[in-house]
Order: C-alpha cells, then structure tokens, then sequence
C-alpha cells in the first residue's frame, strides 16, 4: 500500500466508529490508499514549485549579474569616449601631428 521509500510517516486515521471489518474494511482501505496517493501527488508538486522557484531565482541572479556587467561595460566605454574627445581636442589645439597620429591610433583600438 502506497510509496515504500516515502521520506514522511504512514498516515493513518482514526474512525469514530468501528467498522465491521468484514463488511467495509476493503473499501476504507481503498479509500485510504486513494487519500495517501493525492498526498503523494500534492507532495510532488510542492517540491516541483519549490525547484521551479530555484531556478527562478537562479536566473534573475543571473540576469542581474549580465545586467551589471553591461552596465559596467557601457559607463567604461563612455569614459573611454570622453577620454579619446579630450585627447582629440588637445591634439588639434596643439597642431601636433604626432598627436593626432596617436589619437587616431587609440580610437582604432
């Protein structure tokens, strides 16, 4: 009857009354064993639930880690982008053509 290797105790109910064993104990049996079985059921889908949510969290960690990492990324750039502007502006103030070479170099790179 039921699942051998459940990781929770045997249910059992009380009757308040005492069934003529001959007469009803095959269908309160029955009965039970449907009873135990939608617990079983239930329990299965509670620890579904439980990992779906795992991995729910799993990947909105995740999604947060890659959206940090962009947003990292795109403020390093645009400090990279104002840098290379001051360097543009400073060599063409300065008429350096050496300058402008260098400028010209660290935008390709």
């Amino acid at each position: 009857m039921g699942c051998p290797n459940r990781p929770y105790p045997k249910l059992t109910i009380e009757l308040p009354f005492a069934p003529n064993c001959e007469d009803h104990s095959g269908i309160i049996e029955t009965q039970l064993d449907r009873v135990e079985r939608k617990l079983d059921t239930v329990i299965k889908e509670l620890q579904m639930a439980t990992l779906n949510d795992s991995a729910l969290l799993a990947a909105v960690t995740n999604m947060t880690t890659v959206s940090t990492s962009v947003i990292t990324l795109v403020q390093g750039m645009a400090a990279n982008e104002a840098n290379l502007s001051s360097q543009l502006a400073d060599a063409i103030a300065s008429e350096d053509p050496a300058a402008l070479a260098q400028v010209q170099t660290d935008m390709d790179t």
